[in-house]
């Protein structure tokens, strides 16, 4: 068994099917949205009644857990930036371990790839690593602990 009910609708350029309703089984309501019947009282919708319910969206992290968030997403961007310049920078420190001493213009084609070579003779390259390692670490326990605070 179907039931076909018109509904006014003053903003439907054409009729179209709103609603297919099973309310018991095998019994059915169809309601089919017409700006047709409007200009017939009796068919359109009783006045002060709101045609649809409001929609109430509300945010699923309130503003000290978005600034959290917020903080993790650049602490997570800065590492990979260090972890990317860190590669860069033992890239250059290889190619030139790999040209040796024999070549006399070494330190300008490593400097000339983005090694900081004045750096790197002045830390050392355990030391570098060391510092660079432990960013890493700091950074990470900290994205850890925001991260644990966004999931509650």
């Amino acid at each position: 068994q179907t039931e076909v009910r018109f509904v006014c609708n003053e903003a439907a350029r054409q009729e179209f099917v709103g609603d297919i309703v099973e309310h018991q089984s095998c019994e059915y309501r169809v309601m089919l949205h017409t700006s047709r019947l409007c200009g017939v009282v009796g068919m359109r919708p009783a006045a002060g009644t709101a045609p649809a319910l409001p929609i109430t969206c509300h945010p699923v992290l309130d503003q000290d857990q978005m600034l959290k968030y917020n903080i993790y997403k650049e602490r997570r961007k800065l590492a990979k930036q260090l972890k990317q310049q860190q590669r860069r920078q033992e890239q250059s420190l290889q190619l030139v371990k790999q040209m040796g001493p024999r070549q006399g213009g070494v330190r300008t084609v490593a400097t000339r790839v983005g090694a900081v070579d004045d750096v790197m003779e002045a830390m050392g390259n355990n030391m570098m690593e060391k510092i660079l390692n432990e960013v890493d670490t700091l950074l990470d326990e900290s994205l850890n602990i925001h991260s644990g605070d966004v999931k509650k």
